[in-house]
């Protein structure tokens, strides 16, 4: 379902649509957005709506800058990353300036118009693995940035203590659920909540990328399993890191080996985490040329 968020219009800001706004799905997703929209507030842009993929054609056609947040979106030729790009190639024929951000970028096919408009697009990507892919089909090298929860604001919430936290699996995967396991479920938990548990965690098991983030920014390490796209391959692809990541279809009585496989790598971690805080964060102040 789409919402909208109508703020009022400041004189001398940018007119800005985000656009795949997913901010109510998950904690992960509506820190992406937070952090988005506070940056884009900070850099004069007035965000006039942020939405699905459905917009008020008033706004559209008012708006100087359309954004889309592609996420993990953006891969295996759905219907979805193909209506956002349309968005994206209708903005731009419009005369509007059009960026693509803090996006996975995988097994999508686009036509010479597509190509045309996103070689006039801003585009930052999450991974390494997603940015050699675009260059190598499109002739288009983008950008790369950490998603934007790793910089979402974060308190220190008391939580109890635990060896083992067991976070949500891909589907069609089932959640891996021991005997007596403390449990992070992103749909459910704040974003707060997330960092904040991890933060009290020795060790972490998931199938889900932000949850993965979470771990990164509670600085717990993380054994992680396969989704739909490479984004958590991606993420340890591009920081360089020796992190295995078990395949979707690991079974139940595998994983506590697999943990044990990934905790030989415990330096890689510190690798990654201090990887990760020496990146420099994406901002729209990287859009001003546009």
């Amino acid at each position: 379902s789409s919402y909208f968020v109508f703020l009022p219009a400041y004189p001398n800001t940018m007119q800005t649509i985000v656009f795949n706004d997913h901010s109510g799905y998950h904690s992960g997703c509506n820190a992406v957005i937070d952090v988005l929209n506070t940056d884009l507030l900070y850099n004069d842009h007035d965000v006039v709506a942020s939405v699905d993929r459905i917009c008020d054609p008033q706004l559209f056609d008012s708006s100087e800058l359309v954004i889309v947040n592609g996420e993990g979106t953006m891969h295996s030729n759905r219907i979805e990353p193909h209506e956002l790009l349309e968005i994206l190639c209708v903005a731009k024929e419009s005369g509007k300036k059009t960026a693509l951000i803090n996006s996975v970028w995988q097994d999508m096919t686009l036509s010479d118009r597509t190509i045309d408009v996103l070689s006039d697009t801003y585009i930052s990507v999450r991974d390494q693995l997603s940015a050699d892919y675009m260059a190598e089909s499109t002739g288009i090298y983008p950008h790369t940035h950490l998603d934007l929860s790793y910089y979402a604001r974060v308190s220190h919430g008391a939580q109890t203590d635990c060896e083992l936290l067991c976070g949500k699996s891909f589907p069609p995967q089932q959640d891996y659920r021991p005997q007596d396991c403390a449990t992070l479920d992103i749909f459910s938990d704040s974003w707060d909540t997330c960092v904040s548990k991890l933060r009290h965690a020795d060790w972490c098991i998931t199938g889900r990328h932000h949850e993965l983030y979470a771990g990164c920014v509670a600085q717990t390490p993380v054994s992680v399993i396969s989704g739909n796209t490479w984004k958590n391959e991606g993420l340890f692809a591009t920081a360089g890191v020796d992190i295995p990541v078990a395949h979707k279809d690991i079974s139940h009585a595998d994983i506590p080996h697999f943990i044990s496989m990934c905790k030989e790598r415990s330096q890689e971690y510190e690798k990654l985490w201090a990887w990760m805080e020496s990146q420099t964060p994406w901002s729209s102040s990287l859009l001003e040329e546009l």
